[in-house]
């Protein structure tokens, strides 16, 4: 997990990636949220599918962000890959790994596994859906939540109905008011014209964009230190932010 605390002068990214990724990640418009929730309806996933993201602070590239899914029998299984690299002319100053793979049939999510090295520090979450309950392991901690349970992976835009997140990087069921954001934004390298940005405010705070079919193509968020950290879809549709 990463330390907020942590004493590196250097490396402002610490504190950024510790927000960066206590943000939590998943979306999509009530009308698609059966299609999301329930995998058999889902479309287009015969094949693979892969949307891949780059990471930004401040409009530089610090990492990438990968989002696999395979429909395997009755089940969508998601991968989700991350690799931020903090450098300094030439020298790797920080590295994160996080690695997370969940499992969703008719009911919703039926299990997930995450496992991040936070610069050489490793963490582990462990969890499966028991009859209409979440239960999961974190380190020492054992926790559980009644269905639905979404993580903060954010591919899953049927996240945009709730009211409550899990944050894989805390164990942690986080609060959260997530409305429609009437004003008008951008990103750079990425046209938004026919997206629609969602605000999270709470326990996270973030804005995150997605289309009409429910792809979740950017986010944004103010790290502690001031920084402006990016998500941009590299390989998905390119569309446009609606008001």
């Amino acid at each position: 997990m990463y330390s907020c605390t942590k004493k590196k002068p250097v490396l402002l990214a610490v504190p950024i990636i510790c927000s960066l990724l206590m943000t939590g990640f998943l979306v999509q418009f009530a009308s698609q949220v059966h299609a999301v929730t329930n995998p058999t309806h889902h479309q287009g996933m015969d094949a693979p599918r892969i949307d891949e993201y780059d990471i930004f602070r401040n409009d530089r590239r610090v990492g990438t962000h990968v989002v696999k899914r395979l429909r395997s029998d009755d089940r969508l299984v998601v991968e989700i890959r991350s690799r931020i690299s903090i450098t300094l002319i030439g020298f790797e100053l920080y590295r994160f790994h996080y690695d997370a793979r969940e499992e969703w049939d008719e009911s919703g999510l039926l299990s997930l596994s995450v496992k991040v090295n936070d610069d050489g520090k490793p963490a582990a979450l462990e969890g499966r859906r028991q009859d209409n309950e979440f239960q999961w392991e974190y380190g020492q901690m054992q926790a559980s939540s009644s269905m639905p349970v979404y993580p903060t992976n954010h591919w899953n835009a049927a996240v945009l109905d709730h009211d409550a997140v899990l944050n894989t990087l805390t164990g942690k069921i986080n609060k959260v008011n997530i409305t429609r954001d009437v004003t008008n934004s951008s990103l750079q390298d990425i046209d938004l014209t026919s997206a629609t940005r969602y605000r999270y405010e709470g326990q996270l705070q973030l804005s995150s964009w997605y289309n009409d079919d429910g792809d979740w193509l950017a986010m944004q968020f103010i790290a502690k230190d001031g920084s402006v950290i990016d998500y941009r879809c590299s390989n998905c549709k390119q569309v446009q932010v609606r008001e």
